[in-house]
């Protein structure tokens, strides 16, 4: 090898080995993120329809925590038994029958009518914090076999890499 070329492959390298520092931090802070955030009760949840319009387009990703109190204009993430979870905006709060927990009427943004039934609040209910189009797509990508192991074959090769 000549000295300009092996100069060359010395720089190339260094900074394929900064680059994949750089992967490797990175994967290692956002693994750190979503472990904390789901240990402090954050959820997230992936939108997967047309019915909250502009406000939530199909495929993106509502993180939502638990709230104590729900309020009108807040997106509720809806769970219930055997059925979709659904995530909607409260439009009114309304009293529970003979004590029974206050009820949320609910509607989605691009639906002209309010949900069907009232959904009853517990003492605590996923409410959405932060919303990001498009990027619920990713995620249920993420979730299938072939891509989540491709994802965790590529950062154990960005590992070794920086090992070496």
């Amino acid at each position: 090898m000549t000295g300009p070329f092996r100069r060359a492959v010395r720089v190339g390298g260094r900074v394929l080995n900064a680059a994949a520092l750089v992967v490797a931090v990175s994967v290692i802070a956002a693994v750190l993120a979503v472990g904390v955030g789901l240990a402090a009760g954050y959820r997230p949840v992936v939108i997967t329809g047309g019915s909250m319009g502009a406000a939530l387009p199909d495929r993106s990703l509502v993180v939502a925590r638990p709230a104590d109190r729900v309020a009108v204009g807040d997106l509720l993430v809806m769970r219930r038994t055997g059925r979709a979870t659904i995530t909607h905006r409260v439009t009114e709060l309304e009293p529970g029958t003979e004590g029974g927990p206050l009820l949320a009427i609910t509607r989605g943004d691009a639906n002209e009518q309010a949900d069907p039934a009232p959904y009853p609040l517990g003492r605590r209910e996923l409410v959405a914090r932060w919303t990001i189009p498009r990027l619920g797509g990713l995620v249920l990508s993420a979730a299938t076999p072939l891509v989540g192991t491709a994802i965790v074959a590529l950062v154990v090769l960005v590992l070794a890499g920086v090992a070496m």
